[in-house]
């Protein structure tokens, strides 16, 4: 208890002390200390410490036309969704669909001007879709040219052919109906797709052949017969890929025959080979419908549940 007391003694001692030094006195008798600055240090009498004031709130600067305001309140009021009634049935349309809606029902009714409005529009949106799509006609076939043109030039000169993206020959040209359209890869993401979808159409039919050496071939149904699965999915990847990827004429039975010629030994080792590589880089195909889907599918499960083991040297 003692000592407690020592010490508190000691800290009030410090305290009063450090109090002393704080708070001394000027010449003419003013304490200085907490709260009480020196008076040099003071602000004057009648002079504010603030001599700019405060800052004014800026006012919010008015909308300008500069500003496009309007585009932007027009857009949300054309796409904003209303309620309406329809055969007594409530339905949720964009504003801008509910008043062509409106529109084309009064000129069923007989109005006149509603008539004319929707005639006058229905035309010039038919314009600007015939003139979007005389563009892309034109476009397009200033493309193909162009390719072909490179083409021929690197020919003359025995030079590797160019790499272009499109390829003229997957530009597509009708013009009886002026249609144009480009069938095939557009970038470097496409051409791997289709790099690779050519590779595993060829894999399935070495598949198919080793199957059939081996006497292990899985079955499909396919139009009332059976069918190696292998084969049908070989023909559904070709079906699905670009008229310049596909087999031609007599290809299938070309590479069918070539593949049956090789030594058993070697048809073992490519066929694991390319097994490995196309599972390390299996990509999801693009524009095939989901039976197709599911007969790739059918045919990765065949692969992995024991297609490579069974063809193992």
């Amino acid at each position: 208890m003692s000592d407690i007391n020592q010490k508190n003694g000691r800290s009030t001692e410090n305290r009063s002390a450090i109090g002393d030094q704080s708070e001394t006195k000027n010449e003419a008798g003013y304490e200085v200390g907490y709260g009480k600055p020196p008076k040099q240090s003071q602000f004057a009498k009648g002079k504010s410490g603030n001599p700019r004031g405060r800052p004014k709130k800026k006012d919010k600067r008015p909308i300008r036309f500069s500003d496009a305001m309007s585009e932007r309140f027009l857009e949300e009021e054309a796409y904003r969704t209303v309620t309406l009634r329809e055969n007594g049935q409530p339905i949720e349309l964009p504003v801008v669909q509910a008043i062509m809606r409106s529109l084309v029902t009064e000129g069923i009714k007989g109005k006149r001007l509603h008539q004319k409005y929707a005639i006058d529009m229905i035309m010039e949106f038919e314009k600007l879709k015939y003139q979007d799509k005389l563009d892309r006609y034109i476009r397009l076939q200033e493309l193909k040219r162009d390719g072909e043109v490179q083409i021929e030039r690197h020919k003359r000169k025995n030079l590797p052919p160019p790499e272009l993206l499109p390829h003229p020959d997957d530009i597509v040209l009708n013009p009886m109906t002026g249609d144009a359209y480009i069938s095939g890869p557009q970038t470097k993401e496409d051409l791997a797709h289709y790099e690779q979808s050519v590779q595993l159409r060829d894999h399935l039919v070495l598949q198919s052949v080793h199957a059939k050496k081996t006497r292990r071939t899985p079955l499909a149904r396919c139009e009332d017969k059976e069918e190696c699965l292998f084969l049908v999915a070989a023909h559904l990847v070709n079906h699905f890929l670009p008229a310049r990827y596909q087999w031609k004429e007599i290809d299938a039975i070309s590479l069918m025959m070539e593949y049956e010629s090789m030594a058993k030994r070697e048809r073992e080792r490519l066929v694991n080979t390319e097994f490995a590589r196309l599972e390390a880089e299996w990509l999801p195909l693009r524009g095939i419908t989901p039976e197709t889907a599911e007969v790739l599918e059918r045919v990765r499960k065949q692969w992995l549940d024991g297609g490579k083991s069974e063809h193992r040297p």
